[in-house]
């Protein structure tokens, strides 16, 4: 999981009575969240790599990947009171087109037979 660096508080000040500072952290939802998430992809890539063999697993894995971060990304997710800000592309066009190319490619690869067991 992530460590967040706490907002500072009234009377803290880092590096007051000689010392080198402290890091208060704290562990959001959001970031338990998305660790459960990771943690979850990890387990299933042995099985999608077993079924599937290795290119079109990773194919699975990465082009899911792609589209959840560029959706979650865009959007903003919010997980009760903990919110990520919206992402602003410079080039919004690039950002659709290789979410689309990494979707297309994805497509392309379920098409692959995967090996059989002889």
């Amino acid at each position: 999981a992530t460590l967040v660096a706490a907002p500072p508080e009234d009377g803290y000040a880092p590096g007051g009575d000689h010392l080198a500072g402290e890091l208060r952290p704290r562990l959001p939802l959001l970031c338990m969240l998305t660790g459960v998430l990771w943690a979850c992809g990890n387990a299933a890539t042995v099985e999608m790599v077993r079924c599937l063999g290795i290119g079109l697993a990773m194919a699975v894995q990465t082009g899911t990947s792609i589209a959840v971060a560029y959706a979650a990304g865009i959007a903003g997710p919010c997980v009760q009171h903990e919110c990520l800000p919206p992402s602003q592309l410079g080039l919004a066009w690039m950002g659709w087109t290789g979410c689309g190319l990494s979707v297309c490619g994805l497509l392309l690869f379920a098409g692959v037979q995967p090996p059989t067991a002889s």
